[in-house]
């Protein structure tokens, strides 16, 4: 009763007003790294990247301080990685695949949380492309981490040419390019594998998301039309998955945005 009561009070106009801006302050502020998750909602990457550098001033990856947030983690094999190295060894034994493409890849964090559970065959490639603020610790740090031959890293989509698999795991939300864009600068690869990716079920939209020393543009799907998509590029569903624990909604927004994560895989 008590807490109903207290929260009837911070959502009438004035205490509602009051903590948004609060809010909205401390998620901007330089010295707030880590604590809000995300504010706003913006109609394209463009819109929610003009903001972040007006109030913030760093509005994009490219940053070195932000390669080692969570690094450990990113490295670590967690319990939902598990659905993307089935299918990627699926691939890998089964379909021949002789390639994989890590877009947004950081420093090869996967494919090092991986490798321990994947046989690759003479010749594989295993291309991480991502800002050079993460390929150069990446270049710099192979030889400390034990990486193969298999392992190469790129700036740019198109120093890669095409590839037998396409693997966004957390990243895809990050870039303004549609996937069939992206898709097709890769040859339109046999298999799409997305990891932890954010979708709703009614329209998407662009929000900031806190990196710590950036605030940058992040991108959650509209559900239907992401599938919809796909479909169309000519894919159909393997499988799919929910990470519960990765979900989150949008604070200060009426209805509240609720966003759900989880991955998926699509073949040809």
């Amino acid at each position: 009763m008590l807490f109903e009561t207290l929260r009837t009070i911070a959502n009438l106009p004035g205490p509602y007003h009051l903590r948004r801006a609060y809010y909205r302050r401390a998620f901007f502020h330089p010295n707030h790294h880590r604590g809000s998750r995300c504010w706003g909602t913006y109609e394209n990457f463009a819109a929610a990247q003009t903001e972040a550098r007006r109030l913030f001033g760093k509005a994009d990856y490219d940053e070195p301080r932000i390669v080692k947030n969570s690094l450990e983690v990113f490295m670590a094999t967690n319990l939902f990685d598990w659905p993307v190295i089935f299918h990627l060894d699926r691939a890998i034994r089964e379909q021949g695949a002789m390639s994989v493409v890590d877009f947004g890849g950081h420093i090869g964090v996967k494919y090092y949380a991986f490798r321990p559970f994947l046989k690759f065959p003479t010749g594989f490639r295993w291309s991480v492309v991502d800002v050079p603020a993460m390929t150069t610790v990446g270049r710099a740090r192979r030889d400390e981490l034990g990486a193969g031959d298999e392992l190469h890293y790129h700036e740019h989509a198109d120093q890669v040419g095409s590839a037998d698999i396409l693997f966004c795991s957390g990243s895809l939300q990050y870039t303004p390019f549609e996937l069939s864009a992206l898709a097709s600068s890769f040859g339109n690869p046999q298999t799409i594998l997305l990891n932890k990716i954010p979708v709703t079920s009614g329209k998407g939209f662009v929000t900031l998301d806190n990196l710590g020393h950036a605030r940058v543009p992040y991108r959650v799907y509209a559900r239907d039309e992401l599938e919809a998509q796909m479909r169309d590029m000519g894919y159909r569903e393997l499988a799919r998955w929910n990470i519960p624990d990765k979900g989150f909604s949008i604070p200060f927004t009426r209805p509240r945005l609720r966003v759900s994560v989880g991955g998926m895989v699509w073949s040809v």
